[in-house]
């Protein structure tokens, strides 16, 4: 079965008519200019949404119609694909950003970097300067980090297998 015969059953299937003259009518074509583009094989998409912009009470599906899937069918595909999709108050995650030589986690730190305000980046800074220079110090160290106005010590210790923050005094 060609593409317009398929086309052209639906369409019928969706008025709920049974001859070539009936769909002729409706479309606002004589009969001898539809069979003409029948032989054709080109299907009268133009006439087709003249009738669905003039008669939207017939509530045509156009996606039905002229490509054989329902409505339905690309909605559930289109929920189906947002759903992983990050919510408005989330950070935007650009997937196809190129970041060569990143482990994940560098990546995703980045991107969240790059996401925050002015005072989130200085305190995504700060505490990245601190965990460098604890992963360089033996022994114990103070370490002050600035968050706003407030002042905060913490007491580093650098162990093996990575670093554990001591509350301050």
């Amino acid at each position: 079965m060609n593409s317009f015969k398929e086309k052209l059953l639906r369409l019928k299937n969706e008025l709920n008519v049974a001859t070539d003259k009936e769909i002729a009518e409706i479309l606002g074509m004589k009969p001898t200019a539809f069979n003409g583009r029948k032989t054709r094989e080109s299907f009268p998409e133009k006439e087709l949404f003249a009738l669905k912009a003039k008669c939207p009470e017939l509530n045509l599906d156009m996606d039905y119609i002229l490509l054989g899937h329902r409505r339905e069918t690309y909605e559930a595909i289109e929920q189906e694909m947002l759903k992983d999709m990050p919510k408005p108050d989330e950070p935007h995650f650009d997937p196809n950003r190129e970041m060569e030589n990143l482990m994940p986690a560098e990546n995703l730190l980045l991107q969240y970097f790059r996401t925050a305000d002015k005072e989130g980046k200085e305190m995504i800074l700060n505490v990245a300067k601190m965990a460098a220079k604890a992963n360089t110090t033996q022994g114990n160290s103070a370490t002050k980090m600035h968050i706003g106005n407030v002042e905060q010590q913490n007491n580093i210790e650098h162990l093996e297998g990575g670093i554990q923050f001591n509350k301050g005094k």
